[in-house]
């Protein structure tokens, strides 16, 4: 009786060690197919493949446990393999979800970069678009354009799923890499025209004076000394000939034109 009773109790023992396997595993499964189906865009076939074996061995596992005589060591090692698997596709599914955010947070800060570079060059375009060059307005709209063909990489990448899903979030952040290092570029040309044109303006503006002050001078020696030239216009037409040349500088705009 005591030989009979402690194999009743081992097989209970093997019992509740199978089941606790198997309701280990049977959690790991649900875990696992509930974070795939709530991230599944982002996340490939290799999770719910290994995922579909682990419920497949469970399957097998829970036939053994209703046979008349099961085969507990079977039941474990069945058990065992699928929280295995359940556990390894759950750390494949974080991971690959994990990547998907990072290409997909590289991306947004992409964006963020390239939009505002465009921007600043349009205002300073905006600003400053009589002392730019002639090209200057078609090479910002070759850029913007190039801005919408990055965000149109960006916006396909939310209709695309898994691999697809990366690989517009690579393009997209190749396009506004681009869209920054180009804005970068085109900036620094309008810019460096900007400060020539701007030191033009104040070498005008200082050669307008110089000859606003002789002309002032002129004048004034010409009504001091009009008697002298009662019998000569030339004077006269020299001064109007020089106020008109100075008349005619006006407000120039323009490297070329300063």
């Amino acid at each position: 009786p005591q030989q009979l009773d402690a194999q009743v109790i081992q097989a209970q023992a093997a019992r509740d060690a199978a089941q606790a396997e198997i309701a280990a595993a049977q959690a790991d499964i649900d875990t696992g197919w509930s974070f795939v189906r709530a991230n599944d865009p982002d996340i490939g076939k290799n999770p719910e493949r290994d995922l579909g074996q682990a419920a497949e061995l469970l399957a097998q596992a829970n036939a053994e446990l209703q046979q008349s005589r099961p085969n507990w060591l079977t039941i474990v090692k069945q058990a065992q393999e699928a929280n295995r698997l359940a556990d390894g596709a759950i750390a494949n599914a974080r991971g690959e979800l994990e990547a998907m955010n990072k290409l997909r947070a590289q991306a947004q800060r992409a964006q963020q970069l390239a939009s505002g570079e465009v921007q600043k060059i349009a205002q300073f375009a905006g600003l400053h678009e009589a002392d730019l060059p002639d090209d200057s307005g078609a090479r910002l709209r070759r850029l913007q354009s190039e801005l919408q063909q990055a965000y149109a990489a960006l916006q396909s990448a939310e209709q695309h799923e898994e691999t697809a899903r990366a690989e517009d979030l690579r393009q997209a952040n190749s396009r506004y890499t681009s869209v920054q290092e180009h804005a970068e570029a085109l900036y620094q040309d309008l810019y460096e025209v900007f400060q020539r044109v701007d030191q033009l303006r104040r070498q005008l503006a200082g050669s307008v004076e110089g000859a606003e002050q002789a002309l002032a001078r002129a004048e004034q020696r010409y009504q001091t000394y009009s008697a002298y030239f009662a019998n000569s216009s030339e004077p006269v037409r020299l001064i109007g000939e020089a106020q008109v040349m100075l008349d005619t500088i006006g407000n120039p705009r323009g490297e070329a034109r300063l």
